[in-house]
């Protein structure tokens, strides 16, 4: 299976105005066999606040909202995303963003 490998193109996480939610955003370079993701969202001490696993995502472009629990606005996260072809990594990227707050 000579397949070019998926890869990250965008990512960004969007607080919303509630700060209990953040939306994903994403895109992929075009690929053949549909991949696998894996969403997580991390506090500022590195403790999973919130995961999401898609399975076979079907499109290259993708918003996700993801529910945090015990948010603190005005606190740092990180948003990871692992695009997987069963249990091989083919590309990461993490974003950090504040969750709102002055």
């Amino acid at each position: 299976m000579s397949q070019e490998s998926v890869s990250i193109r965008k990512l960004h996480a969007i607080p919303l105005p509630d700060l209990k939610r953040v939306t994903v955003e994403m895109e992929l370079s075009p690929f053949a066999e549909y991949p696998n993701l894996d969403i997580s969202i991390f506090s500022s001490r590195g403790e999973e606040v919130a995961n999401m696993f898609v399975v076979e995502a079907r499109d290259q472009v993708m918003a996700l909202t993801l529910h945090l629990r015990r948010p603190e606005p005005a606190a740092l996260y990180t948003a990871r995303l692992t695009v997987l072809k069963g249990e091989e990594t083919l590309d990461q990227c993490e974003v950090t963003f504040a969750l709102g707050g002055e």
